[in-house]
C-alpha cells in the first residue's frame, strides 16, 4: 500500500469508528495536518487526528510541529483534540480497534 492509501484506510476506520459512537465526522483538507477530522456530537466538536500503520509497524504519535499547530487551533476554537491510532493489513481491514489519545 502507498502512504496514501494507508492514510486513506486509517481516516475511514475512525470516521466509521466514531460514526458507530454517534459523532457526525467530516475530513478537512484544510486541517492543521493532513489527516484532521472533525467529529461532532451535539455541542462537543473535537479534532481527531489520525495516525495508521501497517502490521507489524505501529502507527506513529504527533511531531512537535503536528501537536503546536493541533494545540493552537483547538484552543482557538475551544474544542477538544484527540489523537486516533490506527494498524491495518495489507489489504486495508483494521487490527484490533482505533486508540484514542486526549491531546487536550
Amino acid at each position: 500500500m502507498t502512504p496514501e492509501e494507508i492514510r486513506l484506510s486509517g481516516e475511514r476506520h475512525v470516521m466509521s469508528d466514531l460514526t458507530s459512537k454517534g459523532y457526525f465526522c467530516l475530513r478537512k483538507k484544510r486541517s492543521p495536518v493532513p489527516t484532521g477530522i472533525e467529529a461532532i456530537k451535539g455541542t462537543e466538536v473535537a479534532l481527531v487526528q489520525v495516525k495508521a500503520a501497517v502490521h507489524p509497524n505501529m502507527p506513529d504519535g504527533l511531531s512537535a510541529e503536528e501537536s503546536a499547530r493541533v494545540r493552537k487551533r483547538v484552543v482557538r476554537m475551544g474544542w477538544q483534540a484527540w489523537l486516533a491510532q490506527v494498524q491495518i493489513d495489507s489489504l486495508g481491514a483494521m487490527l484490533g480497534s482505533v486508540t484514542y489519545i486526549r491531546l487536550i
